[in-house]
Parts: C-alpha cells; sequence; structure tokens
C-alpha cells in the first residue's frame, strides 16, 4: 500500500457554472466545504472547490471516504487524516489549476504559474547554486521556466515536510536536494510548471502517476 504517488490535476473553469458549482459543493468534506465559503472571490472558490473535489478522489483510491473521515491540522497548520496515519496527501492550485497528490510517502506538490519570478525574488529567496544556474541563463522564456520550476520543488519540499513558511527558502537547494527526498518534474499545461515531492529512502520512493481529471 506503501509504494504510491498519485497526483490529480483538473481546470476548475467548468465551476463558473453555479449548478454544476453547487453539485460538487456537497460532494466533498465539511472541513473543505467550511475553508470555501470562508474565500470571498468567486475565482478562490473555485480553486478551493476544484483541490477538494481532487482530494475526495485521490483518497478514494487509496480507499478512503473523505466525507466520512475526521481530518485534523498539526501545529504548522498541514492537514492530516489521524485515523490514517500511513496516507499523506498535498493541495496546490495556480491560475485555473488544481492538483492535488496522494501517496504513502509525506508528499507535497505544487503548482506555479510561468512568468512571474525576478532576478531579486531569486536573490532574496534561492540559494547559491540555484541563483548560478539562472545567472547562466540568458534566454528570458528559459529563465522563467527554470525559475518557477525551483520554486515549485521548493514549495513542494516545504509541504512534504510540513514546514510551511516557518523555513526559509534560500536554506536550501533543489539542485543538490536534502537528503531523504525526492523531486519530480510533473507535465503541465502550457504556461505552468507542477511539482511533487516525496520523502524517504530513494530507493523507495515511486513516480507519481498523473491522472487528469474534467470537471
Amino acid at each position: 500500500m506503501k509504494d504510491f504517488c498519485r497526483v490529480y490535476s483538473a481546470d476548475v473553469a467548468p465551476l463558473e457554472d453555479e449548478a454544476l458549482f453547487r453539485d460538487y459543493f456537497t460532494r466533498v468534506p465539511s472541513w473543505r466545504q467550511e475553508r470555501i465559503s470562508a474565500i470571498r472571490h468567486p475565482e478562490g472558490k473555485r480553486l478551493s472547490l476544484g483541490v477538494s473535489i481532487l482530494l475526495t478522489r485521490a483518497l478514494a483510491s487509496a480507499g478512503i471516504d473523505a466525507l466520512s473521515e475526521r481530518f485534523a491540522v498539526s501545529e504548522k497548520e498541514k492537514p492530516f487524516l489521524p485515523g490514517h496515519p500511513e496516507i499523506f496527501f498535498s493541495l496546490s492550485h495556480a491560475g485555473t489549476k488544481a492538483l492535488c497528490a496522494v501517496s504513502g510517502f509525506p508528499v507535497g506538490c505544487d503548482a506555479e504559474a510561468v512568468g512571474r519570478g525576478t532576478p531579486r525574488l531569486a536573490a532574496r529567496y534561492y540559494a547559491p547554486d540555484e541563483q548560478a544556474l539562472l545567472t547562466a541563463e540568458t534566454d528570458p522564456d528559459r529563465w522563467h521556466f527554470l525559475f518557477t520550476g525551483i520554486w515549485t520543488k521548493k514549495e513542494s519540499y516545504l509541504k512534504a515536510t510540513g514546514d510551511g513558511l516557518s523555513r526559509p527558502l534560500n536554506s536550501f537547494s533543489v539542485i543538490s536536494p536534502p537528503e531523504g527526498c525526492r523531486f519530480f518534474d510533473l507535465a503541465a499545461p502550457e504556461g505552468f510548471r507542477y511539482s511533487c515531492c516525496l520523502l524517504g529512502e530513494a530507493a523507495e520512493l515511486p513516480r507519481p502517476e498523473q491522472l487528469s481529471v474534467s470537471l
């Protein structure tokens, strides 16, 4: 059971249909309903519902009924399943894209739109070898592609460890990864980067299986 990792993705644009939104809303866990309801902007609500739908499906693939399970939050605000300590999950969204990873290993995933990076951000948040990689790149499009790939890996690592923003992004490098983790570049729509991080013995960590969901 442990040797798996699945990453679900979806475009939430169809949730602009109010009837479809309401229908899906009734089929996600109550704690996710509360988070969705607390969001003021329609775009944010759709993204939150999108990752909630993916979470429900991802957990179902692991034999877990998300609607009947109790969820809890760690001291660092990472949600988990007290009744299933052997299952880990992670959520992310960007633009109109939603992403959810589930695994038998600690897992983090991240989705970001390409094109928001700047040299100033790299100097502030990236490790020296990551900055060097970007400095050596002269093609603007390739630079942004690399910048976003580094960013999504960093975010996925912090989600997998549960450290979140309590650990500085420049305190580690994804080019020379911390011991006990493995990064994966995932297939993503044009203009986006998706990454996944798994924690454990390198030889045991499986390559994520990607599944696209149509809403």
